[in-house]
C-alpha cells in the first residue's frame, strides 16, 4: 500500500492531525481520508476516569441498598449495614480506585440450626427455660420468636439479648451466655 499526503507532499512519514491522505491499495483501489493521531490518555486522565467510575459504582451500590438498610428484621440487615459502611469508606482506602471493591457478604456468620443452638444448652438449662417461659412473658416472647426463625444467628442482637436475659435471670449460670454465643 502506498500513502500520499495530499495536504503537504513533503511530509511523507510524519503525518499531522488533519492531513488529507490518499491510500493506494495493492489491488489498485484508492481511498482518501483525513489523518488523525490516535489519542493517548495520560496516567492522570486514566486515574481521574477510574476514580469517577468507581465512585459512580459505589453510589449505585449505596442506592441499591438504601431501602434494605432500613428493614431491621431483614435477614441480612447487619450485612447491609456493614456493606454500606465499607462502601462509604471505599474512596478513602489506600489502593482506591484500583483496589478490591467491597463485597456484600450475605452469608450469615455464626448461623446455627435450631437444634445446634439448643444443643449448646445443658438438658437442665433447656428444662428450666421451658418451665419458666410459662410464667415469664419476656421469655415466652423470646421463645416464640425462636420458633419462627429458620436459623439462629449468634450475632443477631435479639439472640444475644435473649441469651443474656437467661443469664441475668439465673436460668443459666454466670458466664454461660458468652459460652453459648461463642
Amino acid at each position: 500500500m502506498k500513502i500520499k499526503n495530499l495536504t503537504d507532499i513533503t511530509r511523507v512519514d510524519n503525518f499531522q492531525d488533519g492531513d488529507y491522505l490518499e491510500y493506494t491499495h495493492d489491488n489498485g483501489m484508492i481511498e482518501k481520508k483525513y489523518y488523525f493521531q490516535p489519542y493517548v490518555q495520560t496516567a492522570e486522565e486514566i486515574l481521574e476516569e477510574k476514580t469517577a467510575e468507581e465512585k459512580d459504582w459505589r453510589d449505585s451500590e449505596l442506592n441499591k441498598t438504601d431501602k434494605l438498610a432500613t428493614i431491621k428484621d431483614h435477614p441480612y440487615f447487619y450485612a447491609h449495614i456493614s456493606y454500606r459502611e465499607e462502601l462509604r469508606n471505599y474512596p478513602t482506602s489506600i489502593d482506591f480506585p484500583n483496589g478490591v471493591r467491597p463485597i456484600l457478604d450475605t452469608t450469615i456468620k455464626n448461623a446455627l440450626t435450631k437444634f445446634q443452638f439448643m444443643s449448646r444448652f445443658t438438658v437442665e438449662e433447656r428444662k428450666a427455660v421451658t418451665a419458666l417461659a410459662k410464667t415469664n412473658q419476656d421469655l415466652e416472647d423470646w421463645l416464640d420468636l425462636f420458633k419462627l426463625t429458620e436459623e439462629m444467628n449468634l450475632n443477631d442482637p435479639q439472640t444475644i439479648a435473649g441469651v443474656q436475659m437467661l443469664e441475668a435471670g439465673g436460668i443459666i449460670g454466670v458466664g454461660r451466655a458468652n459460652e453459648i454465643l461463642a
